[in-house]
C-alpha cells in the first residue's frame, strides 16, 4: 500500500531474519564500516610501514582526504556526497548512479531493476537467492546498457578524428592561398598601393582563419584525449562492480552459513546457560543462609575469644611479675651466699697463716694454690650472676611481646566485631535484603540515603533495579522488565505469556541495568503502580524514556486489559530511533507520514493490522487502516511479522531493534492505599511512607474490623497545653506540625500534612482515640460526613456544626473508666442528661461549651447549662480551654489524656 523508502546503496540492504546485511567484503567489521588502512605485503596482513610520514605517499582517491591513523598508518575520507567507490585508490571515487525507487522498483540511471532489498522475514534460502540471482541480471543488464553508450562515445571519437582531418586539408588551402596571394602581388607591383593594401587585408584575413583552425583542432585533440580517460574509466568502473558482486555473493553464502552455526551453538549455549544458572541460584541460596545462620555465630565466637584474651591477659601479667620478683629475689641470695663465701674464706686464710707461721713456705704455697681456688669459684658465681641476670633480662622481653601479642589480637578481635556489627546495620536498612521495602518509591522515600543512588535493592518481590536519579524528575522508579533486541526473539511479542500471564517471570532475580537478556521482575504480575515508563536504550536524563500516568494493580493487569490512547508526539519517537541509529533512519519513516496513533496495548484493526503493547502505527495514506510502519515494545503486525519485539520496522522490510526497560512508579496516598495495594502489611503495623511523607499506620484489623488507618494528629495529656486549643489555627489551617513523628509512644503534638490534603473517597471516615489505641481502646469512629464528603479534614473542621450523634453514653462512660476510673467515672456519671456529640459541637445556652469533637454532659435534663464536657479541642464558659483533650468537671477537676486522630 506504500512506496518503500529510497534505497540508499546496496550495503543498506537487510537480509532475512538473520539479519545479514551485504556490505563492501574489505570494509566490514563486527562493530560497523571503517576506513581502510594503508597496509603493504598481503591484503590481510596487519604490519603498518613506519619512520615515514604515513600520507606523504598515500594512495586516496583525489576527492577525499588523507588522515594520518598513528605514526605509520593512515584511513581514506569515505568519498564525498554524490560520489561512490574505493576511497582507497586514485580514481577509487565515482560519480554515484542516480537511484530512484516507486513501488519496489528500483531504478539506476532510468534503468528499472527490480528487487527486494529487504526480503520478508521466514523466506526461504533458495526464494532468496532467486531473488538476489535477478538482481545480478538486472545489474548485468545496466552494465550491457553503459557498453552501449561507451560504444557511442567511440563513435563520437572517430567522428573528431575526422575533423581533425579536415582541419590538415583546411591549413594545407591556406598555404595555396598565401603563395597565390604573393603570386598576384609581384604581378601587380605597378599599382603597389592599391595592390598592397588589398593583398595585406586579405592575408591578414587568412592568417586569423588559419589561427582559429589551428586552435580548433588542438580542443578537438584534447577533448579526444578527454574522452579516452573517460571511456578507460567507464571500463575499469563496470570491471570493478562485476568483481564487487561475485565477491558479495561468496560473502552472503559464508554468512548464511555462519549464522545457522550459530544459531545451533546459540542454542546449546542457552541450555547450558540455564543449567547453570539454576545451579548458580542454588547455590547462592544455600551460601546465604549459611552465611545468616554462621554471622551469629561469628560474632558470638569472637566476643567470647575477646574476653578469653583480656583474661589471658591479665594471668600472663600476673606471671610475668611473679617471675621477675623471683629471679630477683633469687639474684640477691646469690650475691649473699659469695659475700658469706668470702668472708668465710678470709678468715679461714688468716687463722691458717697464723698457726703455719713455722712453714712459711709451705704456707704460703698452700695460700697461693687456695688463693687460686677460691678465684675460680668466685668466677664461676660471677658468671651464674650474670647468665641470670641475662635470663631474667630474655624472659622480660618475651613477655613484653606476647603482651604486644595478645594486644593486637584483642584490636583485631575488635575490629571485627566491630565489622560484624556494621554489616548487621547495613543488612537492616531499609530497601536491603533484612529490610526490604514496598517499592523503589517507598524505598526512595523512607530512606533518604539511597536518593540519587540507582542500584539493586530488595522488595517485598525481591531483589529489583532502582532508578534512584531525577531523570524524570523524581526518582524511585522499579525496573519490571527488560525487552532484548536479539534477532529473531519472540519471548515479548504482543500474544506473549509474559505480558499477560501471573507467574510467567523470566529470570526474575536480574536486577542489573546492563543485562543483555530478558528479565520479568516478580513486580511485573504483583505490585500496583500510578505510572509507567518505557525506554528504548539506555535511560539517561537526556533519554528519560514515555511516561504514561495509569493505575493499575499490576503490569499484568494492565495488558489485559483494553487499549490506553496517548497522545506522545511523533518526534519523540523519532528522537529515540535516531539516539540508537542516527538520522538516516528517520529518513525511512518519514515516507510514512500518517496515521501517528500511539498509546499502550495499541490495536490498529484495518484491513492491516498493527498491534503492540506499547508504540505508534504509521502510514502513507491518511488513515489507519492499512498501516506499513511501527516503532513499538511487543509489537505483531498482520498477524505474521513479530520482528522486532521491541524498535521500528517495515512490515517485512527494514528493521531497527531497539533494547527497551519498562519501569513503574507506585507512590501511595495514605495507609488506606498500601493496606490494600500490599497484602502484606496488613496486620503490621508502624511507620510508612505516603506522598505527604512519613506516617504512622494502623493495620490492625483486631481493634476496628479494618486496617489501613491513617494517624494524621496527636495530642498531649498535659492539662494546661493549649496548643489544639479550640480556637487554635492548626484545626483548619494547612499546615504541619512535627510531621515525621511517627512514633506513638511519644508525648507530644503533631500534624501530618494527610490532615489537610486527603481528599475523598480515601478520606472516608475519622476515628478519635483517648490514650494509646489497642484492641480493648478501638477509639471512636465518625463518618466523614451525613452529606457529601468534605475535601478533607480541615475542610470539616473549618465548616458549621455537624451534630452527628453516632457516639452512644455507654461507650463514653467505657472510656471514662478504662482511662481514668472509677472516681472519675462517678464525678461525671452524676450528669447524665444531655449528651449531644459530633464534631464542632456547639452549646450556645446559659452556660456554652464548644469542643472540635466531643460529648457535652449535664444533670438538668437539657443542655443549656451544661457541666461537663470530654473531647478533643474544647472551650467551656468561654474561658475554660483545659485540657485540649480529655475531660472537665467544669472547674475542677480536669483530667487529661493523649489524643489521637486517624482517617480512613
Amino acid at each position: 500500500t506504500t512506496a518503500r523508502p529510497p534505497a540508499r546503496s546496496i550495503r543498506h540492504a537487510a537480509a532475512v531474519s538473520t539479519h545479514m546485511h551485504i556490505r563492501h567484503p574489505r570494509c566490514h567489521t563486527d562493530s560497523g564500516y571503517r576506513s581502510f588502512e594503508h597496509q603493504h605485503g598481503d591484503a590481510d596482513s596487519d604490519t603498518f610501514i613506519t619512520g615515514v610520514d604515513p600520507c606523504e605517499n598515500n594512495t586516496c582517491d583525489a576527492h577525499t582526504a588523507c588522515i594520518a591513523n598513528g605514526a605509520s598508518a593512515f584511513t581514506c575520507s569515505p568519498c564525498p556526497t554524490g560520489f561512490s567507490g574505493n576511497p582507497n585508490v586514485p580514481g577509487g571515487c565515482v560519480v554515484q548512479p542516480q537511484i530512484e525507487s516507486n513501488d519496489g522498483v528500483v531504478a539506476i540511471n532510468g534503468q528499472d531493476v527490480v528487487f527486494t532489498l529487504n526480503t520478508v522475514s521466514g523466506l526461504s534460502l533458495t526464494a532468496f537467492l532467486t531473488n538476489y540471482s535477478q538482481f545480478i541480471d538486472a545489474v548485468n543488464n545496466l552494465i550491457t546498457a553503459q557498453s552501449a553508450q561507451i560504444a557511442a562515445l567511440t563513435s563520437r571519437v572517430s567522428a573528431l578524428e575526422a575533423a581533425s582531418a579536415t582541419t590538415a586539408q583546411l591549413s594545407a588551402l591556406a598555404a595555396s592561398l598565401d603563395s597565390e596571394a604573393s603570386r598576384a602581388a609581384a604581378a601587380e607591383a605597378s599599382d603597389a598601393v592599391a595592390a598592397g593594401a588589398a593583398n595585406t587585408a586579405l592575408a591578414g584575413s587568412l592568417s586569423a582563419a588559419v589561427t582559429s583552425l589551428v586552435s580548433e583542432s588542438s580542443r578537438a585533440v584534447t577533448a579526444e584525449t578527454s574522452l579516452g580517460a573517460s571511456v578507460a574509466k567507464e571500463v575499469s568502473r563496470a570491471v570493478s562492480i562485476e568483481s564487487s558482486l561475485g565477491a558479495n555473493d561468496a560473502i552472503i553464502m559464508a554468512s548464511v552459513a555462519a549464522e545457522t552455526s550459530r544459531a545451533v551453538t546459540a542454542e546449546a549455549s542457552v541450555g547450558l546457560a540455564v543449567t547453570a544458572l539454576a545451579g548458580t541460584l542454588s547455590a547462592a541460596v544455600t551460601s546465604l543462609i549459611s552465611t545468616e545462620n554462621s554471622l551469629g555465630t561469628s560474632v558470638a565466637k569472637e566476643a567470647s575469644r575477646a574476653v578469653g584474651i583480656e583474661a589471658s591477659l591479665g594471668v600472663n601479667q600476673a606471671a610475668i611479675v611473679t617471675s621477675v620478683a623471683a629471679e630477683a629475689s633469687r639474684a640477691v641470695a646469690a650475691e649473699a651466699s659469695v659475700r658469706l663465701t668470702v668472708t668465710a674464706e678470709t678468715g679461714r686464710a688468716t687463722g691458717a697463716e697464723a698457726s703455719l707461721s713455722a712453714s712459711l713456705s709451705a704456707t704460703m704455697a698452700a695460700q697461693l694454690s687456695l688463693a687460686g681456688v677460691n678465684l675460680a669459684a668466685n668466677n664461676a658465681n660471677a658468671a651464674s650472676i650474670l647468665a641470670a641476670t641475662a635470663s631474667l633480662a630474655s624472659e622480660v622481653t618475651r613477655a613484653q611481646g606476647v603482651e604486644s601479642s595478645l594486644a593486637v589480637s584483642v584490636s583485631s578481635a575488635r575490629a571485627l566485631a566491630y565489622q560484624a556489627v556494621s554489616t548487621l546495620a547495613n543488612m537492616a536498612q531499609y530497601g536491603s535484603l533484612l529490610s526490604p521495602g514496598l517499592s523503589c518509591w517507598d524505598i526512595y522515600t523512607s530512606n533518604p540515603a539511597t536518593q540519587g543512588v540507582s542500584g539493586t535493592y530488595y522488595t517485598i518481590y525481591g531483589p529489583v533495579y532502582c532508578d534512584m536519579s531525577l531523570d524524570t524528575g523524581t526518582g524511585g522508579w522499579t525496573l519490571i522488565a527488560i525487552v532484548s533486541d536479539s534477532a529473531g526473539d519472540s519471548t515479548w511479542v504482543y500474544n506473549a505469556p509474559a505480558w499477560t500471564s501471573y507467574g510467567a517471570d523470566i529470570n526474575p532475580d536480574i536486577a542489573n541495568i546492563s543485562w543483555a537478556g530478558n528479565m520479568r521482575s516478580r513486580a511485573f504480575g504483583a505490585m500496583p503502580f500510578q505510572a509507567i515508563r518505557f525506554v528504548y536504550g539506555t535511560p539517561s536524563s537526556s533519554n528519560p524514556g514515555f511516561l504514561v500516568s495509569v493505575s493499575a494493580n499490576s503490569a499484568v493487569a494492565l495488558f489485559n486489559g483494553g487499549m490506553v490512547a496517548t497522545s506522545i508526539a511523533r518526534t519523540a519517537f523519532d528522537t529515540a530511533l535516531q539516539n540508537v541509529y542516527g538520522a538516516s533512519a528517520i529518513t525511512y519513516l518519514n515516507a510514512e507520514p500518517n496515521c501517528n496513533t500511539n498509546g499502550i496495548n495499541l490495536a490498529l484493526t484495518g484491513s492491516l493490522t498493527v498491534n503492540c503493547r506499547f508504540g505508534m502505527g504509521y502510514n502513507n495514506e491518511a488513515d489507519c487502516s492499512t498501516p506499513d510502519a511501527y516503532m513499538g515494545i511487543g509489537c505483531t503486525a498482520r498477524s505474521a511479522y513479530y520482528y522486532p519485539q521491541s524498535g521500528a520496522a517495515y512490515i517485512g522490510g527494514l528493521t531497527f531493534p531497539l533494547r527497551s526497560l519498562i519501569y513503574t512508579y507506585s507512590p501511595v496516598q495514605s495507609c488506606l492505599d498500601i493496606y490494600q495495594r500490599y497484602p502484606s502489611t496488613r496486620g503490621v503495623s508502624g511507620q510508612y511512607s505516603v506522598q505527604s511523607g512519613p506516617i504512622y499506620c494502623d493495620m490492625s484489623t483486631a481493634a476496628t474490623g479494618e486496617g489501613g488507618w491513617s494517624l494524621v494528629a496527636m495530642l498531649t495529656d498535659s492539662t494546661t497545653d493549649t496548643t489544639w486549643q479550640q480556637s487554635s489555627s492548626l484545626w483548619t489551617s494547612s499546615t504541619s506540625l512535627n510531621p515525621t513523628t511517627t512514633d506513638i509512644t511519644q508525648n507530644v503534638n503533631m500534624k501530618h500534612p494527610l490532615y489537610y490534603t486527603t481528599t475523598a473517597p480515601v478520606f472516608g471516615q475519622i476515628r478519635f482515640v483517648f490514650g494509646l489505641p489497642s484492641v480493648a481502646n478501638p477509639g471512636f469512629i465518625i463518618p466523614n460526613a451525613l452529606g457529601s464528603p468534605y475535601s478533607s479534614l480541615a475542610a470539616m473542621m473549618a465548616s458549621a456544626s455537624n451534630l452527628n450523634g453516632v457516639v452512644t453514653r455507654a461507650s463514653i462512660n467505657t472510656v471514662i473508666t478504662n482511662t481514668w476510673g472509677t472516681a472519675a467515672y462517678n464525678l461525671l456519671n452524676g450528669e447524665p442528661n444531655c449528651n449531644s456529640n459530633g464534631v464542632n459541637v456547639a452549646i450556645t445556652g446559659t452556660y456554652p461549651v464548644n469542643c472540635r469533637w466531643g460529648m457535652v454532659f449535664n444533670n438538668e435534663n437539657d443542655c443549656t447549662s451544661p457541666d461537663a464536657y470530654m473531647g478533643f479541642g474544647c472551650v467551656a464558659r468561654g474561658s475554660y480551654v483545659t485540657p485540649q483533650c480529655g475531660a472537665n468537671n467544669i472547674g475542677s477537676p480536669v483530667y487529661g489524656a493523649r489524643g489521637f486522630i486517624f482517617i480512613r
